[in-house]
C-alpha cells in the first residue's frame, strides 16, 4: 500500500492562495501600465513636440500681431468646443442645451461636438456646427481600462490638442465644460479683445489667488502648493499653443500621471506652466468666466460653494451650477448673477439643497462661514482680486 500523504496545512493553503493572488493582480497591473499608452483616441499616436520650449523672436512676435489684427479685421472664426463622452444623459443634456444657448446668443461663434454619441446632433442641429465621432474601443480590455479613467482625460485632451488639424477653420478655440453656462451675448466680442492680444496664447480659470493656499487640490500634496491652479472648465487657447498642449496630452498620458495626480488635469498643467519655456499663461477674468470653488474638499467634501468677488453686472459664463439650487420662482441662473449694479459681491450656497445667495460685504461673508472657521478667506489679497479699485475693496471690506 501506498504512503498517503498529509494534508497541507491551512497556512500553506493561505500561502499558495496569496501567492496565485499576488501573480495575478502584478500581471494585471503590468498589462495595465503596457497598454496604457496603446489606448489613444484615435489609429494613431501624437509625436512628442520636437520644440524645447516656447519661445518668439521680437520677429516673429510682430508677424504675429500683425496676422491677428488682419484676422480681426475680416472676422476671425472663434469655436467654442464641448465634449461628451460615456452616455451619460445628463451631462449629453447639459452639453446640448448650453450649445442651444451660446449659439442663440452669440450665433458668430462656431460649436463644435466631440462625443461617441452621433445621434446628439438630431436633437439640435441648428445648435451643433461641427460634429466629431469618437471611435468606440474595438476590446473589452480598453473598456475594462477606461473603468480607472485613462481615457477620459487623455481622450478630451487628443481632441483639444488636435482640433485645428481637423477644424482647421477656428482661429482660436473655447474648450467648455458642459455644466458652464453662456450668460450674454458678448462673448465672441471678449474673446476678440484676448485674441487681439499678441501675447495671448493659453489661458483658463484660476481656483486659486497667489496669496491664497486654499485651493481645492492644495492640501492633498504638501510639495504640490502652486501659486497658480488652472481652473480647466474653460480652456482658451490659439494654434500657437499647441506643441505645449501637446506636451499636456503627452504628460497626461503617462502612467506616473496616472497615479500621481490620480486622472486630475489641473495640476499636471499647473506643473507644466512651471518649466523652463512654457508659453506664456493668461489668467482669464471674472467678468469673463466665472467659476465656482469649493473652500476645502478635505475638510467639507464638494460643499459649500463660492465665487470671488466681482463687480460686472454683465457676466459672460458661469461654471457649475444645480438647479435645486435656484432661488424660488427664479428658472435662469444668469439672474441670480447678473444684477444690475456694480457692487462688490460674492455668491455662496452651503450645500446642494441650499440656494444660492449674493453676499454684499466682507462681514457678512465671515458670518456665513462662522460655523466652519474659515473667515479669512473673506478678506484675503486672492479673493478679492478681480475687484477694479480701492474704493471697490473697501466698499467690500468696511460694508456697503
Amino acid at each position: 500500500m501506498l504512503p498517503v500523504s498529509a494534508p497541507p496545512s491551512p497556512r500553506k493553503i493561505f500561502r499558495a492562495k496569496w501567492c496565485h493572488s499576488s501573480i495575478f493582480l502584478l500581471t494585471i497591473l503590468s498589462l495595465f501600465v503596457w497598454t496604457q499608452h496603446l489606448f489613444v483616441p484615435t489609429e494613431h499616436h501624437l509625436s512628442r513636440p520636437k520644440s524645447k520650449g516656447f519661445q518668439f523672436s521680437p520677429r516673429e512676435h510682430q508677424r504675429l500681431k500683425e496676422k491677428r489684427s488682419n484676422t480681426t479685421k475680416e472676422g476671425a472664426n472663434f469655436c467654442a468646443l464641448f465634449f461628451v463622452y460615456g452616455h451619460v444623459p445628463r451631462y449629453e443634456n447639459e452639453a446640448v442645451q448650453q450649445m442651444q444657448r451660446l449659439k442663440t446668443l452669440n450665433p458668430k461663434m462656431t460649436t463644435i461636438m466631440v462625443t461617441d454619441n452621433p445621434s446628439l446632433q438630431d436633437e439640435s442641429p441648428a445648435a451643433i456646427d461641427i460634429l466629431q465621432i469618437i471611435s468606440r474601443p474595438k476590446f473589452s480590455f480598453q473598456r475594462f481600462l477606461g473603468i480607472f479613467g485613462i481615457k477620459e482625460f487623455s481622450t478630451r485632451l487628443y481632441y483639444i490638442s488636435t482640433v485645428f488639424e481637423w477644424a482647421p477653420s477656428c482661429d482660436m478655440v473655447l474648450s467648455l465644460d458642459s455644466h458652464v453656462t453662456v450668460c450674454s451675448s458678448n462673448l465672441y466680442e471678449r474673446l476678440e479683445e484676448l485674441y487681439s492680444n499678441p501675447s495671448f496664447f493659453i489661458g483658463t480659470n484660476v481656483e486659486n489667488a497667489p496669496h491664497w493656499k486654499m485651493s481645492s487640490f492644495a492640501f492633498l500634496e504638501k510639495h504640490m502648493k502652486y501659486n497658480l491652479l488652472p481652473h480647466n472648465y474653460a480652456i482658451a487657447y490659439t494654434p500657437e499653443s499647441i506643441p505645449f498642449v501637446k506636451r499636456w496630452y503627452q504628460f497626461m498620458k503617462s502612467w506616473k500621471t496616472f497615479f500621481q495626480y490620480q486622472q486630475d488635469d489641473q495640476r499636471p498643467l499647473a506643473h507644466l506652466l512651471q518649466e523652463p519655456g512654457a508659453p506664456p499663461f493668461t489668467r482669464l477674468p471674472e467678468h469673463l468666466f466665472l467659476g465656482s470653488k469649493s473652500i476645502h474638499k478635505g475638510k467639507y467634501g464638494f460643499y459649500p460653494r463660492f465665487t470671488y468677488v466681482y463687480e460686472e453686472s454683465n457676466i459672460t459664463l458661469v461654471h457649475s451650477y444645480r438647479s435645486p439650487g435656484l432661488p424660488d420662482g427664479v428658472t435662469d441662473i444668469c439672474e441670480v448673477y447678473q444684477q444690475a449694479t456694480s457692487e462688490p459681491r460674492m455668491m455662496l450656497w452651503h450645500s446642494l439643497e441650499d440656494s444660492y445667495h449674493i453676499v454684499k460685504s466682507a462681514q457678512q461673508c465671515e458670518a456665513e462661514l462662522s460655523h466652519i472657521d474659515e473667515k479669512q478667506l473673506c478678506r484675503d489679497p486672492g479673493h478679492l482680486y478681480a475687484l477694479s479699485s480701492k474704493s471697490s475693496r473697501d466698499r467690500w471690506l468696511n460694508g456697503p
